[in-house]
């Protein structure tokens, strides 16, 4: 057994990545890393009677035309003449990537490992990747410069699920000498040396720069992730018990309970509840985890994009929304999907406004326009009876002194306000971004208007300013309801 094959089994132990007789697929492309690891998982399973059951996958992502039919067949013939099952898939990378606005690279990523996932369950099997550690310090250096907080520091872990990695331990140079001693050939890929990506110019731009300033530094780096990693992995389970603390049963995040945390613990708890949402937790930076911290103290409604998700601002909590998932829209103080909110706030364009007849004391009427029917009635109040009346989402009762010009029903106009609170006002136009009130709904709400004073959105909410109270002497009571 070579010094390499000894190491590759102390790492593995020592890791617990693997147990004797485990059911292993192995990705291998071809290349030097993954040709190494196959060689190397074999030559232990017989000479240390390890007796892993191993599987090759091998992807063909559809991007370097012959020279990927060349890799295929190079996988193919190795596993045969090691005695290894192998299974070759084909995957169309630049459609899928095309398709989702994703690189390429990032695309085939993505296809390789559903197709590993799809195997791997089906087959209780490990997946096992060819990662090295100068794979590692690079996803290091990658996540840092990109923001990732202190997870970054650690790069990628020798297990995480089903994926295992156990050439963490090597450098580049190990594996090619390892198969230098064994005479054996490998292909290379021509993308590695495309510095269009920017896994490629850390490799061939800034590791080299690092290891001029020390020979060592790549094994430095590595020897560091190490250390940090058991450290890290014990500050997790205290941010961890955190997040379970922060979260409500439907897994949203209380604002409350992460801002009364310390400063440095906020952003790691949100990142974690990001973590545990997302399948796209590795393209979170900074950034993004800084403008979450900022959305805790922000008003009901707002909310903030992630990659392929958004998080809104709730009453109480922040809300995850996967990509596709509608955005709730805030409706007389209740969030609802887009469908719902769209059903209960009704549009209709106006022509012209519809201005409502002046009434006498007890008089009641009825009116119409376009399908819609509104019934009005004039009432005195009791004095004797509470100010307070049961309302319903179409069904308003105002203050008539208050009013002060004539009633409409119509489209907003330019310098239209409404009160949401007893005193004061705001623009029609901010309360409505405010509110999350989509944009091609606006022009086109039914608004009850007195004069610019907006006195009721239908289906949304009425104006603070003509609310019943003590002092109110006559109550105008206005029903609206669509025809069917």
């Amino acid at each position: 057994m070579t010094d390499f094959e000894e190491r590759l089994k102390n790492y593995i132990d020592t890791e617990e990545i693997f147990q004797a007789g485990d059911r292993l697929l192995l990705a291998v492309s071809g290349g030097a890393d993954s040709v190494a690891l196959l060689r190397a998982l074999r030559s232990i399973s017989e000479r240390w009677n390890a007796d892993y059951q191993m599987e090759v996958c091998h992807i063909e992502h559809g991007i370097r035309g012959q020279e990927s039919v060349e890799d295929a067949e190079f996988v193919e013939n190795l596993c045969r003449n090691l005695g290894v099952l192998c299974k070759t898939y084909s995957v169309d990378a630049l459609g899928y990537a095309k398709e989702r606005g994703l690189s390429v690279e990032e695309g085939a990523r993505i296809l390789r490992y559903q197709k590993f996932r799809e195997l791997a369950t089906e087959n209780q099997q490990k997946i096992v990747v060819a990662h090295h550690g100068c794979d590692n310090v690079e996803t290091m250096l990658f996540q840092l410069s990109r923001g990732s907080g202190l997870r970054g520091f650690i790069g990628m872990p020798p297990v995480k699920g089903r994926i295992c990695r156990p050439l963490l331990f090597a450098t580049r140079d190990d594996i090619v000498q390892y198969l230098a001693e064994l005479q054996q050939d490998y292909r290379t890929d021509s993308t590695n040396q495309e510095l269009t990506y920017a896994r490629n110019k850390i490799r061939h731009q800034v590791l080299p720069v690092l290891e001029e300033v020390n020979p060592e530094a790549i094994s430095h780096m590595m020897r560091s992730m190490d250390l940090l990693r058991p450290l890290l992995k014990e500050h997790y389970r205290h941010v961890q018990k955190e997040l379970q603390r922060a979260m409500n049963p439907k897994g949203e995040l209380l604002c409350d309970r992460v801002r009364n945390m310390e400063e440095y613990l906020q952003g790691e708890v949100i990142h974690e509840w990001v973590r545990k949402h997302s399948t796209h937790a590795k393209d979170i930076g900074q950034v993004h985890i800084d403008a979450l911290v900022s959305l805790l103290s922000k008003e009901v409604g707002k909310s903030i994009s992630l990659p392929y998700a958004s998080v809104v601002r709730g009453y109480e909590a922040l809300r995850y929304l996967p990509e596709g998932t509608e955005h709730a829209t805030l409706v007389c103080g209740q969030e609802l999907s887009t469908a719902d909110a769209k059903q209960r706030i009704p549009q209709h364009r106006f022509e012209e406004a519809v201005t409502f007849p002046a009434l006498e004391m007890g008089q009641r009427m009825e009116l119409s326009f376009d399908g819609y029917q509104v019934k009005l009635e004039l009432v005195e109040r009791n004095p004797e009876e509470s100010p307070k009346i049961k309302e319903m989402t179409y069904t308003k009762c105002f203050d008539y002194d208050k009013i002060q010009d004539i009633i409409q029903f119509r489209n907003r106009c330019t310098g239209d306000r409404i009160a949401v609170m007893k005193h004061g006002s705001k623009k029609l136009k901010d309360y409505l971004i405010d509110a999350k009130i989509p944009r091609e709904w606006r022009d086109n709400l039914i608004l009850l208007s007195d004069g610019q004073n907006i006195m009721w959105i239908i289906g949304d909410r009425m104006s603070e300013k003509y609310k019943v109270d003590n002092h109110t002497k006559r109550i105008i009571k206005i029903e609206i309801w669509r025809n069917s």
